[in-house]
């Protein structure tokens, strides 16, 4: 496990993400049209905070960490979904029977950044096994 000592920064091309566990605070970037890095907007609650990250993988074509934040005194977790060529992040509820659903003041700091998209392709760049592909007839 490593302890980040400094900014996490998840970038794809077109979205550059940064969580600062130190200051509870996440950022972003967007490229635009102009070729520049330009910062998106994003509103922080006071009654929230960023209180962990967790990689959980880093792949090829996507990224997925796990983002701890602290609302309001309770602990809340959100998957956060980078895939290759995508323009904003897919958020997941990891636990939606356990936590219920996502905060209002927290769904509003990430709503800048938020896909549209509700289904995650789970995309890989890998090989298969031949034994996993082969069709055998009967």
């Amino acid at each position: 496990m490593h302890n980040f000592e400094d900014t996490l920064i998840l970038d794809n091309g077109l979205i550059r993400f940064y969580c600062d566990v130190s200051d509870g605070s996440i950022e972003a970037e967007k490229w635009d049209s102009a070729q520049e890095w330009t910062t998106v907007g994003l509103s922080k609650p006071a009654d929230v905070d960023l209180y962990d990250v967790d990689i959980a993988e880093i792949g090829m074509v996507r990224d997925r960490v796990q983002l701890t934040f602290d609302v309001d005194g309770d602990l809340f977790a959100l998957d956060a979904i980078l895939q290759t060529g995508a323009e904003s992040i897919l958020w997941d509820n990891p636990d939606p029977d356990r936590q219920g659903p996502i905060p209002a003041g927290l769904e509003d700091w990430l709503a800048p950044i938020a896909s549209e998209r509700y289904v995650d392709p789970n995309s890989s760049k890998g090989l298969v096994r031949r034994q996993d592909v082969r069709v055998t007839s009967q």
